[in-house]
């Protein structure tokens, strides 16, 4: 089981510190590897096509397909808080191609997506986090377990890589 409780504390300080620092140290952990099996199929597809065919910049694609195992692992680096300390839902919504977005948001209703780019107006014209529901954080068919607080998640294997890339990221960046 890996133990998530040092992590969020280096993560917590870091975005507290930088926001902008955090979000680019997850996005530097995503790519093809980390992409479902439905996504593989796409973002290939959109890499032939040419990204800025369909209005994606070179984040975009790099994010593209990652937003419920990033949105997951900015939940869990951030202990389920914001910054003032309440409780961060997962959200997600379904899209008008009939794939499901993900995101963070607070209470209060501030969004926080650390995929957002890849929902260019050519592929998501009308999108507006308008229609979100909560999740719960987590996966029944989830194999691999992380323990944040007391508690143990059970999260998918996607998720799991992009936490261990992620608390290398942190320990380096400590390091310096």
């Amino acid at each position: 089981m890996f133990n998530l409780d040092k992590y969020v504390k280096q993560f917590r300080a870091l975005e507290k510190k930088s926001p902008s620092s955090a979000m680019r140290l997850l996005r530097n952990c995503l790519g093809p590897e980390l992409l479902r099996v439905e996504q593989k199929k796409s973002y290939r597809r959109i890499k032939q096509q040419g990204a800025e065919q369909v209005g994606l910049s070179a984040l975009g694609l790099r994010v593209y397909g990652h937003c419920k195992t990033a949105a997951t692992a900015y939940w869990l680096l951030m202990g389920g808080k914001d910054r003032e300390g309440k409780p961060l839902l997962l959200m997600k919504e379904k899209m008008p191609d009939g794939q499901l977005h993900f995101w963070v948001q607070t209470e209060s209703g501030r969004k926080i997506d650390p995929t957002k780019a890849q929902l260019s107006t050519e592929l998501y014209p009308h999108h507006n986090y308008s229609s979100g529901e909560a999740v719960r954080v987590g996966s029944n068919r989830g194999k691999s377990f992380v323990s944040l607080a007391g508690h143990t998640h059970r999260i998918d294997h996607y998720s799991y890589k992009l936490l261990q890339c992620l608390a290398k990221s942190l320990r380096t960046t400590n390091s310096d």
